[in-house]
Parts: structure tokens; C-alpha cells; sequence
């Protein structure tokens, strides 16, 4: 856009102005690969998880790439990058970021990420955003964001078993005898 002042001097007309200017994007978030309970997905932007259920342990792997190329003229590398993902609802709530530090033309990453679902979460979509973003050696800022639905599945009979006690520990025969069971 450009937008400016001028003065003119007989033929010559002076302008200055502020130009902005949009660079393609060369930090790629390139493969999403999101983990329930070790059986994997690989995903893209707008994918989809379903069948995660109460309890279980997400791991979360994102490659990203620095899209310049290493000939002479590209061979750029991205500073300061930074890897952030979150799910931001009230009864579902998660996030952490890791720093990139600089990655060199050409070059793919790959961080991880685990959590757990809380046993009282909800049944529903939820929206994890992944976030990559860092500037370029001529400190162009680059970056991509991504959001996956995570599909938690509650069945309203589902029961965890979390621990059983019998006391007391060991039953003799004989009349009035109780063994007493507790559950949580």
C-alpha cells in the first residue's frame, strides 16, 4: 500500500511513503501427526480426531520446514522460531510452545508433545491450534497456523476403575465374617 506526502518543483513532483509488502511464507508447518493412546494419525490443516475418550494420552508430533531453498541467492535461515499448540475451552484446556531456535535453509524439525484428557471432560469437538512462527535472516516474519478437531467421545455408562480394597486382607472361615469391598 502506499500512501505518502508529495511536494512539487516546477516539472518534478517528490513523494514519500511507507510501502508494505507481503513475502510468500517459508516456514511450513509440513505433517501434523497426532497420537490416542499410540494409535496414529497423520493429519493436515482442518483434519479431524475422533474417538478420544476421557483419560486418554494425546502425543502430538509437528514437522515443520524451512522453505528456502540452499542455493546462493535463498539460502536464508529462520530465526527465533517458535512451535506452539492449544486447545482453549473451559472444560478442555491445553497448551506449551518450544522454541525453534534458528533453522537452516531446507532444513525440517520435528517437535513432540504429550497430555492427558481429563476424566471430567465433556463430550464434544474441541479445536487444536498449532502455531509455527519466526522471521527470516532479512527479518521478514514467516509462520502458518493449523487447527485439527479433537472429537471427545463420553459414553454416559462408562465407569474407570481406579482402585479396588478388600478388608480385611485375608478371610477366615467361620460365622459372622464381612468382607467389606471399596471402590473408587
Amino acid at each position: 500500500s502506499l500512501a505518502g506526502t508529495g511536494a512539487t518543483s516546477g516539472a518534478t513532483f517528490t513523494a514519500t511513503s511507507v510501502l508494505n509488502m507481503q513475502r510468500r511464507n517459508f516456514l511450513e508447518i509440513k505433517d501434523i501427526e497426532v497420537c490416542v493412546n499410540e494409535r496414529c494419525k497423520s493429519l493436515s490443516d482442518n483434519g479431524r480426531v475422533e474417538g478420544i475418550r476421557p483419560g486418554d494420552t494425546l502425543d502430538l508430533r509437528v514437522t515443520i520446514k524451512n522453505r528456502y531453498s540452499t542455493i546462493e541467492r535463498e539460502d536464508l535461515d529462520i530465526n527465533d522460531g517458535v512451535l506452539e499448540f492449544e486447545i482453549d475451552d473451559r472444560e478442555f484446556s491445553e497448551n506449551d510452545n518450544v522454541d525453534l531456535s534458528d533453522i537452516s535453509a531446507d532444513e525440517e524439525v520435528e517437535e513432540s508433545f504429550s497430555f492427558s484428557v481429563d476424566d471430567d471432560v465433556r463430550d464434544g469437538t474441541f479445536n487444536l491450534d498449532i502455531t509455527s512462527f519466526g522471521r527470516d535472516e532479512n527479518g521478514a516474519l514467516m509462520g502458518e497456523f493449523n487447527s485439527i478437531d479433537m472429537r471427545v467421545e463420553r459414553e454416559s455408562h462408562d465407569l474407570t476403575i481406579r482402585r479396588i480394597a478388600a478388608t480385611p486382607t485375608v478371610l477366615d472361615c467361620g460365622v459372622n465374617r464381612i468382607l467389606r469391598v471399596s471402590t473408587t
